[in-house]
């Protein structure tokens, strides 16, 4: 659940930083700093807890591999879209995709939850 809240948390700060400025626009990046700290702390958390014992550390291997290509990929295409489209609507893509991996996630967690019981 942390997790999510994070997520949404970082989703929505980031969809809006380019329509503010001022004390509003430090408050909209301190909560966005918050839930991407959030996520990125909780989710090896996350990962460990829903991968089987004997598939841990590939698990945590694999996630940790699409986070740095993630880190890799993610600033080039929206670098890319910032570049023909402008700024905000490189900021709202990021939030949006955030947003899709939110529901993805939620999704999931529903979904093991549901083949527990």
């Amino acid at each position: 659940m942390t997790v999510l809240i994070g997520l949404l948390l970082a989703a929505l700060a980031i969809s809006v930083v380019t329509f503010t400025t001022g004390v509003p626009l430090i408050i909209i990046v301190i909560l966005a700093g918050i839930g991407i700290g959030t996520v990125w702390t909780n989710s090896d958390t996350l990962i460990s807890t829903l991968a089987q014992a004997n598939q841990l550390g590939a698990s945590i291997g694999a996630a940790q591999s699409f986070k740095e290509f993630g880190d890799m990929i993610g600033p080039l295409l929206i670098g890319l879209l910032t570049q023909f489209f402008g700024v905000r609507i490189g900021f709202i893509t990021c939030g949006g995709v955030a947003l899709l991996f939110l529901i993805a996630l939620a999704r999931s967690q529903t979904l093991t939850a549901l083949q527990k019981s």
